[in-house]
């Protein structure tokens, strides 16, 4: 079945989403009826809705860029994963400058009894 994505909204095609059980459906019978007389292009509508994603990706990013910059002093895009902000985090606020962390004590007896943290300790 081809369809012609340049001149109508695209048909809701066998979809079960519970949107659409929600009252979505009646929302997108309206946007099909303002689209009536309208040339609606598909591909155009995809990179609009691209671009959006990414221009907001980046505002969030930037936002919790200045958030950990700003309590803890620390550059996000020197750590590749949020594990490794969290530890840096950790060591910046609560070890001392050149301090080992070593588990001792009851954490250490806990992580022993775990098969597969006992290389940690």
């Amino acid at each position: 079945m081809e369809y012609d994505l340049l001149h109508i909204v695209p048909a809701l095609l066998g979809c079960s989403c519970a949107a659409l059980h929600n009252g979505g459906a009646s929302e997108y019978n309206l946007l099909k009826e303002n689209f009536k007389n309208i040339d609606w292009n598909f591909k155009k509508e995809a990179i609009k809705y691209c671009l959006n994603d990414s221009k907001v990706l980046f505002n969030i990013l930037e936002s919790f860029n200045k958030l950990i910059f700003d309590r803890f002093a620390l550059n996000i895009n020197k750590y590749p994963t949020t594990p490794s902000l969290a530890f840096a985090i950790f060591r910046s606020k609560y070890l001392a400058p050149e301090q080992i962390s070593i588990l001792i004590g009851k954490t250490k007896n806990i992580l022993e009894e775990v098969p597969i943290c006992s290389f940690l300790v």
